[in-house]
């Protein structure tokens, strides 16, 4: 038995397009066939989500979502909310940008301050760091981090 018929016989005839188009450059080998099989309906699944920016009208399902049924279980509340997102993208979504008590903004000079204090510290773990910053996201920070403190610096050599 070849490996194309193998293919066709693990994901069916009409499912050989898309194996097809998963493997790289449209063959075959040994290692990848049943990686590519396998990859058919996880590829199929996927082409349903959305992908890039968020939506006003998707923020607003997100939001009353978890406001009636609570946050967690991150896969089954994007379907359950109607989102054809991933869960790690809802997750994400929510901790960093929707949720009520993180603060948007300018970081004040006082953040500033501790911000760096907190960095000659403890380096780039921005987890840590932000458990000292109420409202701000460990991803806010290491982004106040590389846009503003490190451009600062290089101009500064």
């Amino acid at each position: 038995m070849d490996y194309m018929d193998m293919a066709m016989a693990m994901v069916g005839l009409e499912d050989l397009d898309q194996v097809l188009a998963v493997s790289p450059a449209g063959s075959l080998a040994t290692s990848s066939a049943p990686a590519a099989a396998a990859a058919a309906p996880a590829a199929a699944a996927n082409a349903d989500l959305r992908r890039g920016l968020w939506t006003v009208d998707e923020d607003i399902l997100l939001v009353n979502y978890i406001a009636a049924h609570g946050e967690g279980r991150w896969n089954s509340l994007a379907r359950s909310a109607g989102l054809k997102r991933t869960g790690k993208s809802c997750r994400l979504r929510w901790l960093n940008y929707l949720r009520p008590d993180v603060r948007r903004g300018h970081i004040t000079a006082k953040e500033q301050l501790l911000i760096l204090d907190l960095h000659s510290r403890w380096g780039n773990r921005w987890s840590k760091i932000a458990q000292h910053l109420p409202g701000r996201t460990d991803n806010e920070i290491k982004n106040y981090w590389r846009t503003c403190v490190q451009k600062h610096a290089r101009h500064l050599r």
